[in-house]
């Protein structure tokens, strides 16, 4: 059965959180924040791409589990990711597409991420900046 949750989408935030953050864990370890470390910054247009996410989710497309605020951390791969961003913005303008694709642009294809659908009232996760290698 599909959840139906209401949620302000002006408090939403999409990203891809980061796979190696020793600060968060998948349940079954020992949690210490609520969300993983970003790795790219957030999705533009996240009312779009919630629903989108949300549905893959609550089908068992894509593994994942709800966080404390009604959000989701999903489990992908960079192709995953880049099928959900062709399905949320085919036929948008304004160049939210290419923005996205610029997010997951270079993440390893090798490596599965952390995809974080969440509420600004998240409980506290170390909301710092994305991790930008040198």
């Amino acid at each position: 059965m599909l959840m139906q949750v209401a949620i302000d989408m002006a408090n939403l935030r999409v990203f891809i959180g980061d796979p190696y953050d020793p600060g968060f864990a998948w349940p079954g370890r020992t949690r210490t924040c609520a969300l993983p470390r970003p790795v790219t910054g957030e999705f533009p247009e996240p009312d779009r791409l919630w629903p989108v996410l949300a549905q893959r989710f609550e089908r068992g497309h894509l593994a994942a589990r709800r966080t404390e605020a009604k959000g989701w951390v999903g489990l992908a791969s960079r192709r995953e990711i880049e099928a959900i961003l062709d399905e949320t913005f085919a036929g948008a303008s304004g160049g939210a597409l290419e923005a996205a694709r610029l997010l997951v642009g270079e993440l390893d294809p090798r490596t599965i991420y952390y995809v974080v659908a969440a509420r600004d009232d998240e409980p506290p996760a170390r909301r710092s900046e994305p991790i930008r290698e040198a």
